[in-house]
């Protein structure tokens, strides 16, 4: 599903995506797409959801950029690798290197321990909650009924045989 939105942007904005698009044979549309996705993506860490943040910690490239990483660093240590493997290595490299930055600012909030200031969690309402069951009551009513009459057998004296 996708929504339409019309935007002025500043004329230096519209120009350097045009020229992004027109080096990468691409729409100005998806350029900016593009962007957008990643200004989302980089949201201060420090707003983000404890489970969100604490999924960053966890964070690492897939085993298949890991592979090809190893395999691209591989041949240009060997003096084998072309322009376009350049390229890909560059980019690989700066995915991995705003992962790691990412990481460890997760950890940084993360161990900073709970947030203590912003909005509060809001209430649960209580208008559906079901009935308290006192589950336990019956077995209460009878170990205080035991108790009586082990006290009551306590004060009867014993009749002499």
């Amino acid at each position: 599903m996708t929504d339409t939105v019309t935007l002025e942007l500043p004329h230096e904005l519209a120009e350097s995506a045009r020229t992004i698009a027109e080096r990468t044979n691409r729409r100005v549309e998806d350029v900016l797409l593009e962007w957008l996705d990643r200004a989302v993506a980089d949201v201060p860490i420090s707003l983000l959801p404890d489970d969100k943040v604490l999924a960053l910690c966890d964070l690492r490239m897939s085993d298949e950029q890991q592979e090809e990483l190893s395999d691209l660093l591989g041949r240009q240590r060997e003096g084998t690798l072309d322009s376009a493997g350049r390229a890909r290595l560059v980019a690989l490299m700066s995915l991995y290197r705003g992962g790691m930055v990412r990481k460890a600012e997760a950890l940084k909030v993360a161990v900073g321990g709970v947030r203590t200031e912003g909005p509060m969690a809001p209430d649960i309402p209580l208008s559906g909650q079901r009935p308290a069951e006192y589950v336990f009551a019956r077995h209460v009513q009878q170990k205080l009924a035991e108790i009586e009459e082990t006290e009551a057998r306590a004060e009867k004296p014993v009749a002499a045989e």
